[in-house]
C-alpha cells in the first residue's frame, strides 16, 4: 500500500532534541577550554614563582660561601620579605634564615638553613612555592 504522505526528513521534535544536545555539548566544550586556559595561566605563574625562588636560593648560597660576606643582611637569622612581580601578578618573596641544632652532638648550631617562599594570589586563590637548602655548617 502506498501512503499519500512523504515521510522523508526529520520531525520538529527530532530537530529540537538534536539542537539541545548540540548546545549542551558546545557549552561543555567552551567551559572545558576556559578552565584549561585558566590552569595554564596558573601554572605559568607557578613556574615563574619557582624560578624566582630557586634564583633567590642560589643567590643566598653564593653569599654563604665561607669568607665571601659573613655580615650580609640577607644572611642574618630571621625572616626577610620583599615584593616582586610574576608576569602580571604581584607576589611576596620571603626567605627565612635559621640555625639548626642537631641534639645528637650536643648543644650549639650545627648548620644554617635557608627557606625561600613566593606567595601570590590569582582570582582570590592563594598559591605558594617553597624551596629550602642547607647553606653552611660551622
Amino acid at each position: 500500500m502506498i501512503s499519500g504522505r512523504d515521510e522523508r526528513g526529520f520531525t520538529l521534535t527530532e530537530v529540537v532534541v538534536a539542537s539541545v544536545m548540540a548546545a549542551i555539548a558546545v557549552i561543555g566544550l567552551a567551559h572545558a577550554f576556559a578552565m584549561g586556559r585558566g590552569n595554564l595561566n596558573r601554572y605559568q605563574t607557578a613556574r615563574s614563582g619557582l624560578a624566582l625562588a630557586q634564583g633567590k636560593l642560589e643567590t643566598l648560597s653564593s653569599l654563604a660561601i665561607p669568607g665571601h660576606d659573613p655580615g650580609n643582611a640577607d644572611l642574618q637569622v630571621g625572616t626577610h620579605t620583599t615584593t616582586v612581580t610574576l608576569g602580571n601578578v604581584t607576589a611576596i618573596e620571603s626567605w627565612d634564615i635559621s640555625t639548626v641544632d642537631d641534639p645528637a652532638n650536643g648543644p650549639g648550631a650545627d648548620y644554617t638553613r635557608a627557606t625561600v617562599r613566593v606567595i601570590w594570589s590569582t582570582s582570590g586563590m592563594p598559591d605558594t612555592v617553597s624551596v629550602s637548602r642547607i647553606l653552611s655548617s660551622p
